[in-house]
């Protein structure tokens, strides 16, 4: 049977609504409305993956710790499950990539040229990077899906990825 991994954005933090690109640990806490989304991701987990959900593992970064923390103990509740009943670790190495020299800035020449890198390394350009930050190789950008596929024990070619949202989308 192929394992499925369920890819979940961490809800809305005090820097995502200043708009500034926040990407080194610990990094910003969750909003009450980010908590809020973290609880609701929680449910359509329980209703997306029934009672099928393994293990949740989470990055460094305290955002994903505490939506990690928020939706897994929604999800036992939804389910009639014992607290703890999901393991839930934390795991270096699949943290969002650094944006270098553009760290907590908020303004438009940042978002730009991230968004610029990161359109690049998604296309497999090598030359892709920001200013203090190392280049991406091709090879790189397959290594967050492949720690994941192994911390869940799944073969790396018959693992299937779901992205889910917690809110809407904005940078960091």
């Amino acid at each position: 049977m192929a394992g499925r991994i369920i890819l979940l954005r961490h809800g809305q933090t005090h820097n995502n609504v200043k708009h500034l690109l926040d990407t080194r640990p610990p990094g910003a806490e969750l909003t009450d409305l980010g908590r809020k989304q973290a609880l609701e991701v929680g449910h359509e987990l329980a209703t997306y993956s029934g009672e099928r959900l393994a293990h949740v593992y989470s990055s460094i970064v305290l955002r994903a710790q505490q939506t990690a923390v928020l939706a897994t103990s929604t999800f036992e509740k939804a389910r009639d499950m014992q607290a703890g009943a999901v393991p839930l670790d934390v795991v270096e190495g699949i943290q969002e990539i650094n944006v270098g020299d553009f760290e907590m800035r908020g303004d438009e020449e940042a978002h730009m040229n991230y968004s610029r890198a990161l359109n690049g390394w998604l296309h497999g350009d090598p030359a892709a990077g920001l200013p203090g930050h190392r280049q991406l190789r091709r090879a790189d950008a397959r290594l967050p899906r492949l720690r994941m596929t192994r911390a869940a024990g799944l073969p790396a070619q018959r693992a299937r990825t779901k992205m889910l949202r917690p809110g809407p989308s904005s940078p960091a």
